[in-house]
């Protein structure tokens, strides 16, 4: 039998500022990423190789990522994400789940964030207009949250993009494609770029 452990994730989201243009939400950090108290700091995980193909940065996401795992040095990551104005954030404030294994199905049981930790979010970001949940997981339970969510109407939904309006304010959510090493391979990641790339010049 897998063993299996309780997972905390942050209820921050990082960076903390308030001009934050785009939200990308997960589901829950992967043991390392916990262990390296940062997002998407697994050595299987891509999105920072993402962000650096979309922003032609070369690999400067990618040396800050590894600036904060080796140096414990977070300006280079949050000034660069600042200056992209993006923001990270999760669905699940703790899961139980399978230990050392950070796929979305190996999650049991999730403890999903509330519908005022967003508003937070959406109200300290004025010029907030987007959403981009990295995972199918993600994308419905985030929907799921809104749903729950008094002060949010559904306009439109579908499998891959929804329409939120939030006090008169047009939130655009979209379903991505996961970085994860399982899903970004030589075969796939250009694929997988195009299409974060897309979203993001929405």
């Amino acid at each position: 039998m897998k063993e299996i452990i309780n997972s905390h994730g942050w209820e921050n989201s990082f960076p903390q500022y308030n001009k934050a243009q785009i939200l990308i939400v997960g589901t829950i950090p992967s043991d390392e990423g916990i262990k390296n108290k940062f997002y998407y700091s697994s050595k299987k995980n891509h999105m920072y190789e993402i962000l650096d193909y979309i922003f032609a940065t070369g690999k400067q996401f990618h040396n800050a990522k590894h600036a904060k795992i080796n140096n414990n040095d977070d300006k280079c990551l949050e000034d660069l994400l600042k200056k992209y104005k993006i923001m990270f954030n999760d669905v699940y404030s703790s899961v139980d789940k399978h230990v050392n294994n950070s796929s979305d199905s190996q999650i049991i049981n999730g403890n999903l964030k509330e519908a005022n930790d967003f508003y937070r979010i959406f109200d300290e970001n004025k010029a907030m207009g987007k959403v981009i949940c990295n995972s199918k997981l993600a994308y419905k339970e985030f929907i799921k949250i809104m749903q729950s969510a008094e002060l949010v109407k559904i306009m439109q939904q579908d499998e891959q993009k929804s329409l939120l309006d939030y006090g008169n304010r047009k939130i655009k959510v979209y379903r991505a494609q996961s970085p994860s090493g399982r899903n970004y391979r030589a075969d796939t990641k250009d694929k997988i770029n195009q299409e974060w790339k897309k979203i993001i010049n929405k």
